[in-house]
Formats: C-alpha cells, sequence, structure tokens
C-alpha cells in the first residue's frame, strides 16, 4: 500500500516536471509570435491598394500591397502593432479585459432571460391555480 502511495508521487512528480516547462515554452513563443501570425486563420484580404504616383515607377515589379481593412476617410496610417514584449503584455491584457467584459454582459443577459422566462412560468402557474379555485 506504501508502495503505491510512492509510485503515484513519483509519476504526478514527472507529471509536473514535463508539464511546466512545457506550458512556459509554449507561453514564451505565444509573446514572441507576432499577432499576424498567431490568428493567420482569421484574417482575409478585404481588397488590394493600388499603388500610389509617386511610388508606381519603384512599384512596378513588386506586388501590390494587401490591405486588410478599407482606408478611413479622414486618412490613416498603418495599423500600430505591438513589437515589443512590454506591448504585447498591454495589448493582451486589454484583449483578456475587453474579452471579460463581453463575457460578463453575455452572462448578465443569460440571466435577465431566465428570468423572465421564470416570471413567465410564475404567472402562468398563478393563474392556472386561481383559474382551478375558481372551478372548483
Amino acid at each position: 500500500m506504501n508502495h503505491a502511495g510512492a509510485v503515484l508521487l513519483a509519476v504526478a512528480a514527472l507529471w509536473i516536471a514535463y508539464l511546466v516547462p512545457h506550458r512556459l515554452r509554449f507561453r514564451q513563443q505565444l509573446l514572441e509570435s507576432r499577432a499576424d501570425d498567431r490568428f493567420s486563420e482569421g484574417l482575409r484580404v478585404l481588397r488590394v491598394a493600388r499603388p500610389a504616383r509617386a511610388d508606381a515607377r519603384r512599384t512596378e515589379q513588386s506586388t501590390p500591397r494587401v490591405l486588410l481593412h478599407p482606408r478611413r476617410a479622414g486618412g490613416g496610417g498603418p495599423m500600430d502593432r505591438p513589437h515589443g514584449a512590454t506591448d504585447r503584455v498591454v495589448a493582451d491584457a486589454a484583449r483578456r479585459v475587453a474579452a471579460e467584459r463581453a463575457h460578463r454582459v453575455a452572462h448578465l443577459a443569460r440571466r435577465r432571460a431566465a428570468a423572465r422566462r421564470r416570471g413567465l412560468l410564475t404567472a402562468a402557474l398563478l393563474v392556472v391555480a386561481v383559474v382551478t379555485w375558481v372551478v372548483v
């Protein structure tokens, strides 16, 4: 019986010795990768930009630049993507906060819908009880 506990403890220690470095390495790879690389399956090209007249001579040989979103009417430069580790951490934290906020709003909407259903059921049962009482 005592040997079984030691074997279980050894298996758990080996599992943790594998799992912790694996998760740390995976997290570091995520931090070092660009957002375009991580979400490349979800991205799609909306349109291809035409070269500007000043750059027409220079870009005739190269392929046109790909735009992932249309330009704004008021002008707008390229998207500001976080490249430094601290910038990525801040961007990830902002995404996490937004996701948590959206999750909370969805949770509250589900609770409101459930409360409405319970209220309708209570009202229907109350009406049935009153009608039954009157009939009896």
